[in-house]
């Protein structure tokens, strides 16, 4: 079967590429977006990503005409619903008609959480029945083998902390930074990824700069520097914004290479039963937002202080979890079950 898998590589993760390498070993044929109008007669299925993303009004009309025509002439629509909303939102009315476009034209929604069924029980029952629940298929092996030599300094102090990922201002990065600020050298932070842009950089870089705990790598990280830097971490922090965020592929890398976290109460989170092995947490404010972060770095260290290897141990087992709940050959099988069943 030939299928559009957009985007159909993510760039800066490997989601897409693990899923694609297992479609493909399914024998499917995956077509990109741009390729779709060559191959028109032979593609059934149109899998989106992430492309309820509205950058203008152009960018709408043109996104609502192609969704609308390719309805039109027979092709199966299926969406996978990532966020609540996108993280930095400039064409609110505009996403939310093109958001509520997808939701009732798409033929099934992929959730990677339980949380998005909440999202979408006030669309109806009709919407309802074309979700299908998939885990978010884990990165075990993905990057490469962890790091031996750095993975040594974690059983030493200080508390190691780790925020890796899209540097971002719907990641509360600042806020976190002054959280680890008020415990000196008993923390060190290293803040690794991409800015947004060279003014968010400057800002990120000026905060860093009056703190001595904290490392900077504002750049694209590639693959060995991410093994290294994750290796050589007690806990990932993520202190995201609950507002925007559903599910968080770094949670997942972090679970795939022995790390646990420190993350609020999200749905990629809440969707774990047992959450003693990581540290979720749930604020309504900034400042509750920074008193819960405070608190659970201060409960960080004084672990580690009485049990040098237990962050360790917490790794393993949300590797564990992760290597048993979100195989994604399981992810990739029920996919497979799912494309043939609505291209019938």
């Amino acid at each position: 079967m030939k299928i559009v898998f957009h985007p159909f590589s993510s760039g800066d993760n490997k989601y897409t590429d693990i899923i694609l390498e297992a479609l493909r070993d399914r024998k499917f044929e995956i077509i990109p977006l741009d390729k779709l109008f060559s191959n028109f007669r032979d593609v059934k299925i149109i899998h989106l990503n992430w492309y309820e993303n509205i950058a203008s009004v152009l960018n709408f009309l043109n996104k609502t005409f192609k969704l609308l025509v390719w309805k039109l002439l027979g092709k199966k629509i299926v969406w996978t619903m990532h966020n609540k909303e996108p993280h930095e939102n400039k064409n609110p009315s505009l996403q939310k008609a093109f958001r509520n476009l997808l939701i009732f034209l798409s033929d099934s929604i992929v959730i990677h959480s339980n949380e998005s069924r909440e999202e979408l029980e006030s669309k109806g029952k009709t919407v309802m029945d074309k979700v299908l629940y998939l885990p978010h298929p884990n990165y075990i092996d993905a990057y490469g083998d962890m790091d031996v030599k750095t993975t040594s300094l974690i059983n030493q102090e200080p508390l190691n902390l780790l925020f890796i990922g899209m540097v971002r201002p719907y990641k509360n990065l600042e806020l976190l930074m002054d959280c680890v600020a008020t415990f000196g050298d008993k923390v060190k932070l290293i803040i690794a990824g991409k800015p947004k842009d060279s003014e968010y950089a400057k800002t990120i870089e000026e905060i860093a700069s009056s703190q001595n705990n904290i490392e900077l790598d504002l750049n694209f990280i590639e693959d060995d520097d991410l093994i290294k830097y994750v290796s050589a971490t007690d806990l990932v922090v993520l202190p995201y914004n609950m507002n925007s965020v559903l599910n968080s592929g770094t949670v997942i890398l972090s679970f795939s290479y022995g790390r646990s976290v420190i993350c609020p109460n999200i749905g990629t989170i809440n969707d774990i039963d047992d959450k003693s092995n990581l540290m979720n947490y749930t604020y309504t404010t900034q400042e509750e937002h920074k008193k819960e972060l405070i608190r659970l770095i201060d409960r960080a260290i004084r672990l580690k202080q009485d049990s040098p290897k237990i962050f360790e141990n917490w790794g393993t087992q949300m590797k564990d979890y992760i290597e048993k709940y979100h195989d994604p050959e399981d992810v990739a099988n029920q996919l497979t079950s799912e494309y043939f069943s609505i291209s019938k």
